[in-house]
C-alpha cells in the first residue's frame, strides 16, 4: 500500500500547487491507478520510461481538474459497498475508486457491471 500513499500524495502536493505535470516512479499498481485517471479524463496524458511515468494533468483555467485524492481505508479498515448500495448513491458522491475482482474501476462502472467492491479511494473534483 506504500506505493500507492506515496503516488497519492503526490498527486495531492502537485494540484495543490498548480503543477500541470508530475512524475512517479513505475510499478504496476502506480500504472494501474493512472491509466484510470487517464481514461476518467483527470490526466490529459502519461508517458511511461524504464524508471518513471510523467503524468500531465487535465487542466482547467490553469488549475488541475483533480483537486485532490483521499484514501477510504485508515488502519486496516475495509469499506465495502455493494453495488445496491452505489446505486442509491449515484447522484450524490463526486467520484469513488473501488478494487474489486476486475481490479480497479470507479463506482460508476462498477453499477455499470452490477459489482460492488472495496471502496479505495474518492476523487474530489
Amino acid at each position: 500500500m506504500t506505493s500507492f500513499s506515496k503516488l497519492v500524495g503526490s498527486f495531492n502536493i502537485a494540484a495543490k500547487h498548480k503543477r500541470s505535470n508530475l512524475t512517479v516512479a513505475i510499478n504496476s499498481k502506480n500504472l494501474r491507478l493512472i491509466h484510470l485517471l487517464y481514461q476518467e479524463g483527470y490526466l490529459s496524458s502519461y508517458q511511461v520510461s524504464l524508471k518513471s511515468i510523467e503524468c500531465h494533468f487535465r487542466l482547467v483555467n490553469g488549475t488541475p481538474l483533480l483537486k485532490k485524492i483521499l484514501f477510504f481505508n485508515s488502519k486496516g479498515q475495509q469499506f465495502s459497498l455493494s453495488h445496491n448500495t452505489l446505486w442509491s448513491l449515484r447522484s450524490s458522491i463526486n467520484h469513488i475508486i473501488l478494487q474489486t475482482p476486475k481490479g480497479l474501476i470507479t463506482h460508476e462502472k462498477a453499477i455499470f457491471y452490477s459489482q460492488g467492491g472495496e471502496a479505495f479511494l474518492y476523487l474530489l473534483i
